[in-house]
């Protein structure tokens, strides 16, 4: 079954960057995504952000695919 996975950035500071907290939330999401990823084709898709970016890039190691 094919699933479309939406995710808005983490908590970000005045300088447009993902701060501490919001690092946090997207990992704790990437760890729950991948107990129900396991075996299924990934592609990940996000904004030029800053905030969307870096929340990409912490979703990508989580999840060991490439963004």
């Amino acid at each position: 079954m094919k699933k479309l996975v939406i995710i808005r950035h983490g908590a970000y500071g005045n300088d447009g960057c993902l701060n501490e907290f919001g690092k946090g939330q997207i990992k704790s999401l990437a760890e729950k995504l991948r107990e129900h990823m396991s075996g299924d084709k990934v592609v990940l898709l996000s904004s030029t952000a800053n905030r969307a970016r870096q929340s990409a890039e912490i979703i990508s190691s989580v999840l060991g695919v490439e963004h």
